[in-house]
């Protein structure tokens, strides 16, 4: 984890705190800290899908890349043409048995605007999924810590006022998406994004 300098709190947001650009991270007990990406691993940018408004008619549009440094960049175009406005990747992702996850941390660089952290239990394209957002201070490396307990059930947007609390045992993909009329370009830097005990 990153040496925390200042912390501040985003109004029904997740907290996030400013860390220092590029300063190697703490050793963390791996029993105590999981990596749910690698950003380094070969091919880290082809494992992430694109699933955008086009599917519903809209005209929004996204990519992942990893840049040279090995960080993920979330980026496109939202758009709110054809009452389209979303913009989200995923990836497959597991946790081992013997991981504990009560929060997840990203260490992130992003461009001011609002994005959401999603959870899923399944692979398929138009399940239902665990969401939770989180605020962006512009080009500024933040470190955003989510709780599990934020992370709401939710099915096109709707909330599903009927299903259990999230499993982490049942962790079968992460996802980034942005919406909220937010229109416009967006850019989201992630270099790390971990799973753990909260803080």
């Amino acid at each position: 984890m990153k040496h925390v300098l200042l912390a501040q709190k985003m109004p029904g947001l997740a907290k996030t705190a400013a860390s220092p650009p590029d300063q190697p991270a703490m050793t963390t007990p791996p029993e105590t800290l999981w990596d749910l990406f690698d950003f380094s691993g070969p091919g880290a940018a082809r494992a992430w899908r694109s699933v955008d408004d086009v599917v519903m008619g809209g005209l929004s549009a996204s990519r992942f890349v990893v840049d040279e440094n090995d960080r993920g960049i979330f980026t496109g175009t939202v758009s709110l043409r054809n009452n389209g406005g979303f913009a989200s990747v995923r990836v497959a992702a597991t946790l081992p048995s013997e991981a504990t996850m009560e929060c997840i941390t990203l260490e992130v660089r992003g461009d001011g605007k609002i994005y959401k952290l999603n959870l899923r239990t399944d692979r398929s394209l138009d399940g239902a999924g665990w969401q939770t957002s989180f605020g962006t201070v512009a080009d500024t490396w933040t470190t955003v810590t989510l709780p599990l307990r934020d992370f709401l059930p939710r099915w096109r947007g709707r909330l599903i006022r009927d299903a259990p609390p999230f499993d982490p045992a049942g962790l079968q993909s992460i996802g980034l998406s942005i919406a909220d009329k937010q229109e416009g370009p967006f850019w989201l830097e992630i270099r790390r994004l971990t799973a753990g005990l909260c803080a």
